[in-house]
């Protein structure tokens, strides 16, 4: 049995055009997932840089301020449950609960910012990818316990 290097017939045809179309729009797509989970404010700050080795210092840098940040707000919220005008044991419920959440939060956003680098199949993107989404995770996070600790006021 030989195989067949070339299409034999219109059917044949057809199906070989089609497999590559779907080929090319598959590849086609990679990238605008890569692009999917970013910070577009540390991505339009840092792609001012001249070089990738600053461009990746300023992610860097970036991500280091957003874990403060994320950081930061823990303690504040926190402390303001600390100071909630709820009996004891709902005051420690509470905040034993904020603790499991800063451990899953902490869980999926490296899972998730793993898979977002993996979009780009081992480019030299992933770690930039990598970074802008540990960014703009942690950026949300600190939004919306912010947003908690004001509730608590």
């Amino acid at each position: 049995m030989t195989a067949v290097l070339w299409p034999r017939g219109a059917d044949e045809i057809v199906a070989l055009c089609m497999r590559l179309l779907l080929t090319l729009l598959a590849l086609l797509a990679l990238p605008s997932l890569a692009w999917a989970q970013r910070s577009a404010s540390a991505e339009k700050s840092c792609h001012e840089s001249l070089s990738h080795i600053e461009m990746r210092d300023c992610l860097e840098q970036l991500d280091a301020q957003s874990r403060r940040d994320v950081a930061e707000v823990q303690k504040e919220l926190s402390a303001a449950l600390q100071r909630w005008d709820q009996e004891p044991e709902y005051r420690q419920a509470t905040a034993d609960a904020l603790r499991l959440a800063i451990s899953r939060f902490e869980q999926f956003r490296d899972a998730q910012c793993e898979y977002v680098a993996s979009l780009v199949a081992g480019g030299n993107a992933a770690s930039d990818r990598r970074l802008l989404c540990l960014i703009e995770l942690n950026e949300q996070r600190a939004r919306q316990l912010r947003s908690e600790v004001e509730r608590l006021r």
